[in-house]
């Protein structure tokens, strides 16, 4: 998968920036979106995936790869 990352104190230099860019107030990272949609941390995103039949809830993929 294609991502890119932004790291706070370096691509934000503010809270206000990071929560301009999230969305919303956030309190932990990372913040994950998915095609411009926030999807949240990690465990977020193992659901999200889950859902897709992408991935188990371990975070292991299903068949092996993407």
């Amino acid at each position: 998968m294609d991502y890119e990352e932004k790291v706070f104190g370096k691509d934000f230099t503010t809270p206000e920036e990071l929560y301009e860019a999230v969305g919303k107030q956030v309190r932990t990272m990372p913040q994950i979106k998915v095609d411009g949609k926030l999807i949240g941390g990690y465990n977020q995103l193992v659901e999200y995936f889950n859902e897709k039949g992408l991935v188990n809830f371990k975070g292991e993929t299903k068949n092996g790869g993407w």
